[in-house]
This record gives structure tokens, C-alpha cells and sequence, in this order.
């Protein structure tokens, strides 16, 4: 899911989806940022800060029941404009 999580509904009722499509084994990336479209992203996530939004992410998966322990990954660009870049995390689960 990428760059979109944010905006679903039911976050929770997609994530527990994946896992019913997925074998055991399988994974779920979700990768967020903080751009986003304000009249498009659901309330819960236009109040909450970066790391909140990880939180919430993690606990997405852990209400779809099924996935193991969650990994979360910085990958935001590293270069001569570091300081411009914008913000990107990632959040993997697999299918226990």
C-alpha cells in the first residue's frame, strides 16, 4: 500500500483482506510520508504526527489479527539536500 493508507475508511477491514489473500509467509508493506491531501485523509490521521502515524499503522495490523511482529524502516532520501527531502517510512508485516 503505498501512499495510501491514510486515506482508507476501513484500514483495519483492507489489512485483514491482504491477510486472507496472502499465504502464510506473506508480507504487507505500507509506506507512508507526510504529504498528504488534507481534505482527502481521514480524521485520525490530519491530527497525528509522523510517529503516530507509525503507531497507528502498527496497530492496523495488529486489530487485522494474523501478522507477526511489524518492522518499520526509514527510507527517506540521504544526499547534498538531506534537510529538503521529504520524510518516507515504511512499515512491513508479515502473515503468521
Amino acid at each position: 500500500l503505498a501512499f495510501g493508507i491514510e486515506y482508507l475508511v476501513d484500514p483495519v477491514g483492507v489489512l485483514a483482506d491482504c491477510r486472507r489473500v496472502l499465504r502464510k509467509g506473506g508480507r504487507v508493506v505500507v509506506v507512508t510520508s507526510q504529504r498528504y491531501f488534507p481534505n482527502k485523509a481521514t480524521g485520525m490521521w490530519l491530527f497525528t504526527n509522523q510517529q503516530e502515524h507509525l503507531e497507528l499503522i502498527n496497530a492496523f495490523f495488529q486489530y487485522a489479527a494474523g501478522y507477526g511482529k511489524r518492522k518499520a524502516y526509514n527510507i527517506t532520501a540521504d544526499g547534498p539536500n538531506a534537510g529538503t527531502y521529504e520524510p518516507v517510512f515504511v512499515v512491513e508485516a508479515t502473515v503468521t
